[in-house]
């Protein structure tokens, strides 16, 4: 593989390749897969904590079948599957399940992909956090899994059907083999509509309904999801639904008495938290009644009520319960047929007009940040707070005043570099070691922040629910596009163009000095200079995803005309320098590389056919008639046979070279399509020349990169990485 004898480091953003040249020698087997594994995804993750579980005597029934089933003799459903609309408490009954299998000995993993909790939970890691939790319950499962990834170390980052056959089922064939009969557990798996790709969730599905049929494992498999169309479906096939148990937790009024329970629990816990005495009794029959009613059979709706009541600081407990009952109360004069989510959402707007409205513009600004690119589960705040220009102490104030809809989960900070390098240096003099931590750490050292609920995040993705509380307007997207502006033309002129590399600028003694949020050791450049790039690469990157959504006015439109896309293109290729990074873009798997200051793109031939040619196309017009790019007539590349043009035709072989933006601020960009040989190449520079001298040299070294079976493999089973903090640059431009 010619990529690899020369890279000095390989980094994947978001994919399921992994830095194996990292693996500290000497390392076992399961230490190997323990590192590739998502502990905080386990039932008793403290990550988690608190975790959501069923209140004593709440969704017994619900519980106690899931019990029976994991434990009887009775092999004709080794497939569960308990579905429900959001907010009906899947993610409880899945957890109080989890800890009561544990407690008899009958639980073998648990994985959890949504919730509140801090941590990214990528498909990609689902069964080697299943083949590390079971190791530690199956000790000469231990034994076998060590050896077997000892041995073969690229185990881990095979797609998934390969890691479920090498990690699960290969080593429990061995293990009859010797005549030790593995015993039958549950797996429970919650959250399967919040795992990061749809594909990836029938993937799932298939993968272990198939290994049930063929009794490849002896496990029984619980999945926990809402009833999205092509879980559904999975479902429904004939395959799945004969050997799958369906449950539906539903939205009913005959869990008035649990929720009730679970309320008075609740109130209870806070009164003793804030070790206070209230007035006998607090709340009333009535209150609790009152509240249980607004419920409609949503356990959501009564955690959330409970949270805005502990977290009101400003108020008493008993003004903030007053509050909620008044809010009750002239929603019930409404006239109308209510909604399924029509008391939550009365609920939410009612946390949203409780922000002062000096504070409301910042938390709407950030609500729409973390939701331009669709819904992650996760955010970085210290990166959250630099993209918006806030503080640490304003970003924490910010989350205070949602603290019912919002977790802030504090993270460690940053780990001493000891003496191995200066840390008053940049970034980019740093070795491969260091890049790698920083890379592994920088992003979650200021802490992250989530919604307790998705149900929040489609309360104001949609207007007709949230109103002027509603982020993904034209307004709101003209908002955050200004602020983006200043932001990004701040960050500009904190740099000097040097060659193919970017210095500070005189009067910036150090990169903290244009950040709202710097790590707060003054003297560490190293992480600072860090951050710092990969908030401006995703500032300038955030411009175009609001630039694609097509809903900005014209003037707005014109202003990143004269942004300097020169040096946000330089900084792209110094962030990203040395590394092969894997992106998502016009409908396909691709992969970038720096070299020289030239950043190289490539979507191979076996990933071709997903590349969208006319969402190519569109791009292209969108931006000519912006004036962002105009084509650009040497004969530097003359060597391709080709014609410069923005329209797409159906000839074997065509290209086009532009000039992306205006003056000092621009940089080239060129791009190449071969319908006869499948694939799209493209790179960015700033020097046309040098990049001309390295551009066929590196288009066959991306073609030989791929040529590596494992990963021809893997992008041909579709593990693509999720759209997220890296691949917003990738998709955006």
């Amino acid at each position: 593989m010619p990529m690899f004898d020369r890279a000095s480091n390989v980094v994947v953003h978001n994919g399921t390749f992994m830095d194996i040249g990292q693996i500290v020698h000497g390392q076992s087997g399961v230490d190997i897969l323990r590192e590739a594994s998502i502990p905080e995804a386990a039932y008793d993750s403290e990550a988690r904590h608190p975790a959501p579980s069923c209140f004593p005597g709440t969704r017994t029934q619900y519980i106690e079948d899931i019990i029976q089933w994991a434990t009887s003799d009775d092999s004709t459903f080794p497939l569960h599957w308990v579905m429900g609309p959001a907010g009906v408490g899947k993610s409880a009954v899945a957890q109080t399940s989890s800890e009561r299998l544990k407690e008899s000995g009958q639980l073998g993993a648990a994985f959890f992909f949504g919730g509140a909790g801090g941590y990214d939970r990528p498909h990609t890691r689902l069964f080697t956090s299943v083949a590390y939790q079971l190791s530690t319950e199956l000790p000469d499962y231990h034994e076998i899994i060590d050896r077997a990834v000892s041995h073969d170390k690229t185990l881990i980052t095979k797609n998934m059907s390969t890691q479920f056959n090498s990690l699960i089922v290969n080593p429990l064939r061995e293990l009859q083999a010797r005549g030790k009969q593995v015993e039958r557990r549950a797996i429970i798996i919650d959250g399967l509509d919040e795992c990061d790709n749809v594909d990836a969730q029938c993937q799932l599905i298939e993968i272990i309904a198939e290994s049930s049929r063929n009794h490849t494992t002896p496990f029984r498999w619980a999945f926990f999801s809402r009833p999205e169309p092509h879980i559904e479906a999975m479902f429904s096939e004939a395959s799945v639904s004969s050997i799958c148990r369906t449950v539906v937790l539903q939205v009913s009024r005959t869990v008035d008495g649990e929720i009730e329970s679970y309320l008075r629990g609740g109130f209870d816990n806070i009164v003793r938290h804030r070790n206070i005495s209230m007035p006998s009794p607090w709340p009333t029959d009535k209150d609790i009644r009152k509240v249980v009613e607004a419920s409609a059979g949503l356990f959501i709706y009564a955690a959330t009520v409970l949270r805005f009541v502990e977290n009101s600081r400003s108020l008493s407990l008993e003004e903030s319960l007053e509050t909620v009952l008044n809010i009750i109360s002239e929603r019930h004069t409404i006239s109308g047929t209510p909604t399924l989510f029509a008391e939550i959402d009365v609920l939410y707007n009612l946390i949203m007009q409780r922000v002062p409205s000096g504070v409301l513009p910042s938390v709407q600004l950030l609500f729409a940040d973390m939701l331009l690119d669709g819904y992650k589960g996760v955010w970085s705040a210290i990166e959250e707070g630099n993209c918006l220009g806030f503080s640490e102490v304003e970003f924490r104030n910010l989350c205070n005043h949602v603290r019912a809809v919002v977790c802030y989960h504090d993270i460690k900070p940053l780990p001493a570099f000891g003496n191995s390098f200066n840390a008053t240096r940049p970034f980019e003099v740093a070795d491969s070691e260091i890049k790698c931590l920083l890379e592994e750490k920088d992003r979650t050292a200021g802490g992250v922040v989530s919604f307790y609920h998705k149900s929040f995040r489609d309360f104001l993705c949609d207007p007709s629910r949230s109103g002027a509380f509603c982020v993904t307007t034209p307004e709101m997207h003209a908002k955050l596009f200004n602020h983006y502006h200043q932001i990004h033309h701040d960050y500009s002129r904190s740099f000097v163009i040097r060659g193919t590399g970017l210095e500070l600028a005189p009067g910036f003694p150090s990169s903290a000095a244009s950040l709202s949020w710097p790590f707060a050791d003054p003297t560490s450049e190293l992480a600072n200079s860090y951050l710092k790039a990969r908030v401006f690469n995703r500032i300038a990157a955030s411009l175009f995803s609001l630039l694609n959504t097509n809903d900005l006015d014209s003037t707005l439109t014109k202003k990143i005309v004269e942004t300097d896309h020169r040096t946000a293109m330089i900084n792209r290729s110094r962030l990203f320098s040395g590394s092969l990074v894997s992106s998502y873009a016009f409908g396909a798997y691709r992969m970038m590389r720096v070299v020289g200051g030239s950043i190289f793109r490539y979507i191979p031939p076996f990933a071709f056919f997903e590349f969208d040619l006319e969402m190519f196309r569109r791009r292209i017009e969108h931006r000519t008639k912006l004036n962002l790019i105009q084509p650009y007539h040497p004969t530097l590349l003359s060597k391709c046979k080709s014609y410069f043009s923005p329209h797409l035709s159906r000839d074997e072989h065509y290209s086009g070279l532009y000039k992306f933006g205006h003056g000092t601020k621009s940089h080239f960009w060129y791009w190449e399509i071969n319908l006869k040989f499948e694939y799209y190449f493209e790179f960015e520079t700033c020097d046309l020349t040098e990049a001309r001298k390295i551009h066929w040299r590196e288009k066959d070294n991306l073609l030989g990169f791929f040529s590596d079976c494992d990963l021809l493999d893997f992008v041909l089973h579709g593990d693509r990485p999720l759209m997220g903090l890296e691949d917003r640059d990738a998709a955006a431009y």
